[in-house]
């Protein structure tokens, strides 16, 4: 194989990987609409192993301000519910019937500007 095919292919993969990358990062943003993606990061410590929340529980966007977690093993909900405010997210859930409900607060103004950041490479 030649120098010229195998730099491309590094950089393909490179560049397939990047792009990977920011699709996971700009399914994060809040636009003020619930996303399951938002949770992707969450983990649970399910009986002393790190678990993801997509592991342990169906998760759904019944309407566009809520996310809910139904745990399959339902004495998962109190570690579920436990686990959403210490990812860092600033979202808190509520335990009922059964089910972690996530609700999403709009987006405004004053939100948007405390959540901006500078680049990191600035």
């Amino acid at each position: 194989m030649s120098t010229v095919e195998e730099t491309r292919n590094d950089l393909t993969k490179t560049l397939e990987a990047t792009a990977d990358t920011l699709s996971r990062s700009l399914a994060k943003i809040r636009t003020g609409q619930a996303s399951e993606r938002v949770l992707d990061d969450v983990r649970v410590d399910y009986y002393g192993t790190s678990v993801p929340l997509s592991g342990l529980a169906t998760i759904s966007v019944p309407e566009p301000g809520l996310v809910v977690a139904d745990p399959w093993d339902k004495s998962n909900v109190e570690a579920v519910a436990k686990a959403i405010p210490a990812a860092g997210l600033g979202l808190t859930p509520e335990v009922s019937e059964g089910v972690v409900r996530i609700p999403f607060p709009p987006s405004c103004i004053w939100r948007s500007s405390r959540d901006r950041s500078p680049c990191p490479s600035c």
